[in-house]
């Protein structure tokens, strides 16, 4: 019944089911729950821009502590722990614009993108600068070498590069075209193309740009502000001519902030493989990670705080709408989340 009550107050659930369930009073107006096995179903949460539903959630060995607000109203949850908890069939998707600060959040800590290798590879049917275009993008301990960058199409071979202006390729017959201007004053993590000296003012290094401070430097400032922006709608309108593919894998380390994050591990056994797709980008970008494997996780519920032990997730990202409006539809989906020695509460 207390589980019941606590669900009520943030979301509601359609049925349970359990086992040795147990209900005590613990002194000063507190009770103890315990159970050997609940299960509950059809669950569906509500915050501000986030719908979540969860078809199932299964707790082993839970064993929680609640206290009765003098005013009468439902128990609030003191403390809690659980030797496993499964969730099958969760389907996030965001409603609204997000009302979190990443700043505020912050500082965050992106290890796991320092290690993270793979390649990027797209296919632009009819580009703005030749008839068809083939990219590949290589990424290796987190860092995307525009040196080692490929822009095939007919004829000599175009180049891609990074300089203070943004983001362009240097086609043989047409010159540099950019393809996203900088607009911020700094760009973290960016390493700019250099020229040779004297007569040979030719590009000798196309430039680098490291992810991670990349990454946490944009997360550092106000909220989704964006370093630059396409440089014109041509491009924009190419986004419905691109085929994407590609796969990446994680690095090991922490993926969050102080408060809220993953410690990722496993990259030596294939674990943490990010598997990209998108036959239309501007339709949809998938983003599937099969076996999501962490050490341990920390975070909030209720403003108690949250840690477990091993984490493992079969988890897909759809991104729909990029490129046709302000804000695209994001749907988190996970077809199941398994976390072991979950502990609510402070000690």
């Amino acid at each position: 019944m207390g589980a019941m009550h606590i669900l009520r107050e943030t979301g509601r659930t359609g049925a349970s089911d359990g086992a040795g369930l147990q209900l005590a009073a613990a002194g000063d107006g507190a009770w103890r729950v315990e159970a050997e096995r609940l299960e509950l179903r059809a669950l569906r949460f509500e915050h501000p821009g986030l719908e979540v539903h969860v078809a199932r959630a299964q707790f082993e060995r839970l064993s929680a502590k609640l206290r009765s607000p003098a005013d009468g109203t439902a128990p609030q949850l003191v403390q809690a722990d659980v030797g496993a908890m499964q969730l099958l069939g969760v389907e996030a998707r965001l409603t609204g614009a997000p009302r979190v600060d990443p700043a505020a959040l912050g500082p965050w800590r992106l290890e796991t993108l320092a290690g993270t290798r793979g390649a990027l590879h797209a296919f632009i049917s009819d580009a703005i600068w030749v008839l068809d275009v083939e990219v590949r993008l290589a990424i290796e301990r987190g860092c995307i070498d525009f040196n080692r960058t490929t822009v095939a199409h007919l004829g000599p071979d175009s180049h891609m590069g990074i300089s203070r202006g943004g983001i362009h390729v240097d086609a043989p017959r047409l010159g540099r075209k950019y393809l996203y201007l900088f607009t911020a004053r700094e760009i973290p993590g960016a390493q700019f193309e250099t020229r040779g000296a004297g007569r040979s003012r030719g590009v000798t290094d196309r430039g680098r740009l490291d992810l991670r401070a990349f990454v946490e430097g944009l997360l550092s400032h106000q909220p989704f502000a964006l370093p630059g922006r396409m440089a014109n709608r041509q491009l924009e309108a190419t986004l419905d001519r691109t085929r994407l593919t590609g796969e990446l894998v994680l690095g090991d380390g922490r993926l969050g902030t102080q408060d809220h994050h993953l410690v990722l591990a496993g990259q030596a056994q294939g674990r943490n493989r990010v598997i990209v797709s998108a036959a239309v980008l501007s339709h949809e970008l998938v983003l599937r990670l099969p076996e999501l494997a962490a050490e341990r996780a920390c975070t909030a519920w209720q403003g108690l705080p949250v840690r477990s032990g091993p984490v493992s997730a079969d988890l897909s990202l759809r991104v729909g709408g990029l490129g046709l409006g302000p804000r695209p539809d994001v749907t988190l989906g996970l077809g199941s989340l398994r976390l072991q020695d979950v502990h609510v509460g402070t000690d």
